[in-house]
């Protein structure tokens, strides 16, 4: 309801097995932007400012979005 404001939607997990795949996501998008920060700079040779802005750009996109949408909060089938 709070992301999506969908109040008649059912979940497929719970409220503990929402948080724990949160959770996951959360710790996995902290390590995949810090990974990908380090590896721009040390090897792309890009500003460490930079290369968060784009890390942290295709993390948020392409692995919370995701992961959040079709994961996380992905509904049950009706």
């Amino acid at each position: 309801y709070w992301t999506f404001r969908d109040k008649g939607v059912a979940y497929d997990s719970g409220l503990g097995g929402q948080i724990l795949k949160f959770a996951t996501t959360v710790v996995g998008s902290i390590l995949l932007k810090y990974l990908g920060t380090y590896a721009l700079e040390h090897y792309a040779g890009i500003d460490y400012k930079i290369g968060k802005l784009i890390s942290d750009l295709f993390v948020s996109v392409l692995f919370n979005y995701t992961l959040q949408r079709f994961w996380v909060f992905r509904k049950q089938k009706p």
